[in-house]
């Protein structure tokens, strides 16, 4: 709905997000964003431990130090089971209190296809998309922190932790 009513503003910051993902995921850019999402009025926290994040250069707190250029990656396709994931943890950690239908949610917030149009339009290249939309039926299992998360079932998924909000 915000689409069909605001189409102007959508596209604007549509085209912000995707200029920015597709800046912040060239490695040669890595250590200027980390350096600009470092101060108080964003992140607020040490630009060397930034820097280790993108860049994927940190210790391992043994001694060594780890090269892991893929650590992060910035991914400007929203997709409906990545949504439902997001959706999974704000209700694991009590930021949603009521029962939710989590497809339907997602799907009113994670907008793929417009998102889709948009990077055609911006000639960039759709990223091999790990997350699936869950439009096309598929739901994919996804092992995120060592848990295998299924779409289709994010309840089961939060149950299995030790720790959450109560």
């Amino acid at each position: 709905r915000f689409i069909q009513e605001n189409p102007n503003t959508f596209m604007v910051l549509s085209t912000a997000v995707l200029e920015a993902t597709a800046t912040a995921e060239l490695p040669e850019q890595r250590v200027a964003f980390a350096d600009a999402m470092a101060p108080a009025n964003y992140l607020n926290q040490p630009p060397e431990v930034l820097r280790q994040i993108l860049t994927g250069i940190y210790p391992d707190g043994l001694g060594n130090l780890k090269r892991v250029p893929d650590r992060i990656s910035f991914m400007p396709l929203p997709t409906q089971s990545m949504g439902i994931w997001v959706l999974s943890q704000m209700k694991r950690w009590g930021y949603i209190k009521e029962d939710i239908d989590y497809p339907t949610v997602a799907a009113q917030i994670f907008r793929s296809a417009a998102t889709a149009v948009r990077m055609r339009e911006m000639q960039q290249e759709l990223p091999a998309i790990k997350w699936k939309d869950l439009t096309d039926n598929h739901h994919p299992v996804l092992d995120i922190y060592g848990r295998k998360f299924d779409p289709a079932s994010p309840a089961a998924y939060n149950e299995g932790f030790a720790i959450k909000r109560t």
